[in-house]
């Protein structure tokens, strides 16, 4: 009987396992929805513009540095590769489109290779991302 007595007593507190269980799934949640969000792993200064149109957001975006490194996704690619990587990265996709987001103060004639690299290898529409201006009364 004193068995029996030790045993109801060693379970009669709260059992934590479900708890931790929810917390952590919790915490897988936000670190892969925080990993699936709006990711710019390089700093980079968009030129300006009065106007522009929206592109929509799913489309990739090949990111020129001001030093001429390139990067997608937080991976650098070296200037050698560029052909292969966006052969094997975008023009495979279903609807291969890009999206260059270049620093400022980088040559223009860069980009114009990119964007001839592009056409090239057959990317169908080519994108260049600008911050727009806003005026001071809105």
């Amino acid at each position: 009987m004193s068995k029996i007595r030790k045993n109801l007593k060693a379970r009669s507190g709260v059992d934590l396992t479900p708890m931790v269980d929810v917390i952590f799934l919790l915490i897988i949640f936000f670190l892969s929805s925080f990993s699936l969000s709006k990711n710019r792993a390089y700093k980079v200064t968009l030129p300006n513009a009065e106007a522009a149109s929206k592109v929509e957001k799913n489309l990739p975006v090949l990111t020129l540095k001001k030093n001429g490194t390139f990067s997608y996704q937080n991976e650098t690619i070296e200037e050698a590769d560029l052909e292969d990587f966006l052969i094997s990265q975008i023009v495979d996709k279903e609807n291969a489109n890009l999206v260059i987001a270049g620093d400022k103060d980088i040559a223009y004639q860069r980009i114009i290779d990119v964007m001839s690299l592009s056409k090239k290898v057959g990317i169908n529409q080519v994108s260049l991302k600008v911050d727009v201006e806003r005026d001071a009364e809105e």
